[in-house]
């Protein structure tokens, strides 16, 4: 479905969206300290995503929510902040552009089907102050590479998946501790890692569960290359100047550069 969509929209996708969403939650993270106390909390709560704001004629909200960088310490966020466009790079360029901005485009969907159903069902305002369901993304990069190791706060190293097990604890309590519209944002949060990988997931569960570590267990030793062709065998260590996508068509699915990509058979 994703390469069929890909042959006939994929020219729209927008590169390296990732890297756009960060920039412009700087932006707006820096617009908001340069204003007034009182001013700044008006600014970024007419960012947020607010269902009743919409019907007034703020349309912007369906978009701005993105954008609305989170309550923290400047540090912090810049650590947040690389962390994310890290990963997300680190996605499209697995993925390609176009499917990457489905995995975007899903979350932000759901997260606005959420939104509404808290305006319109629950009579809980559907409030959503920020783009909860970006944290996804971590979560389909250690899936896709459970072993990678991660520096936290630059110095203690732990695995992808250690890190991956903790974000999901974390969801699991918001989601049996909270209430009706707790459990909307967090379904909406993991909802394009659910259609992304659901059936992987599956699969592992019916094996009897390989424990969380990811189907695709590639090596990323300090000397392994982070892809290889599975046509040519060329990687972007070899060929630094090939593009490299997995091909979703062929079973099981597998790497290719840009030039195998168009010339291999399924």
């Amino acid at each position: 479905m994703l390469a069929w969509l890909e042959r006939r929209l994929g020219r729209y996708a927008i590169p390296r969206l990732g890297l756009v969403i960060a920039l412009g939650q700087v932006v707006t993270y820096l617009a908001g300290m340069s204003l007034g106390e009182g001013v700044a909390e008006r600014f970024t709560g007419r960012l947020a995503l607010d269902p009743a704001a919409i019907l007034r004629g703020e349309w912007w909200r369906l978009v701005s929510f993105v954008f609305r960088a989170p309550d923290t310490h400047p540090l912090f966020l810049l650590m947040g902040l690389w962390f994310f466009w890290f990963t997300s790079g680190a996605l499209e360029a697995r993925w390609g552009a176009f499917r990457f901005n489905c995995f975007i485009a899903l979350g932000w969907l759901a997260t606005l089907a959420a939104a509404a159903i808290g305006h319109f069902a629950l009579g809980q305002g559907g409030l959503v102050e920020g783009a909860w369901y970006l944290g996804s993304v971590f979560l389909a990069f250690a899936w896709l590479h459970p072993d990678y190791l991660i520096y936290v706060f630059f110095v203690l190293p732990l695995k992808a998946k250690w890190l991956a097990l903790v974000t999901w604890i974390g969801f699991a309590l918001a989601f049996v501790t909270g209430g009706t519209w707790m459990r909307l944002l967090v379904l909406a949060a993991v909802a394009n890692f659910l259609a992304f990988f659901g059936g992987d997931l599956l699969r592992r569960l019916r094996r009897g569960g390989a424990g969380a570590a990811g189907t695709v267990r590639a090596a990323l030793a300090e000397d392994a290359p982070f892809h290889r062709c599975a046509g040519c065998g060329a990687t972007e260590r070899s060929h630094p100047e090939r593009r490299f996508r997995v091909c979703d068509e062929c079973r099981p699915v597998a790497d290719f550069c840009e030039v195998c990509l168009k010339t291999h058979s399924h």
